[in-house]
């Protein structure tokens, strides 16, 4: 994933080497971040007897800008329900 000069998804990549694959942007809020706080027994992950906080999110088919039109189907806080898109 790269970020774009402005606003503009067809703009011009800023830093293009330093650029993210999918998978490491999302562990670098997940994973990683949990490991940087020491919490990675607790956080950071989908699994049995860790905390449910998490965001299940539609993503439409496409390249790295198919993140802008992300939509939430589904939010868990300490395992509960707080949001849930209708059909």
């Amino acid at each position: 994933m790269e970020r774009r000069a402005g606003a503009d998804p067809a703009g011009e990549a800023f830093l293009p080497e330093e650029a993210l694959r999918e998978e490491e942007a999302l562990a670098g809020y997940t994973l990683w971040a949990a490991r940087d706080g020491r919490r990675e027994a607790e956080l950071g992950r989908v699994a049995r007897g860790l905390r449910a906080d998490l965001t299940a999110l539609r993503l439409p088919e496409g390249g790295a800008e198919r993140w802008l039109h992300a939509t939430v189907d589904l939010t868990m806080v300490e395992g509960e329900v707080v949001y849930e898109a209708g059909p």
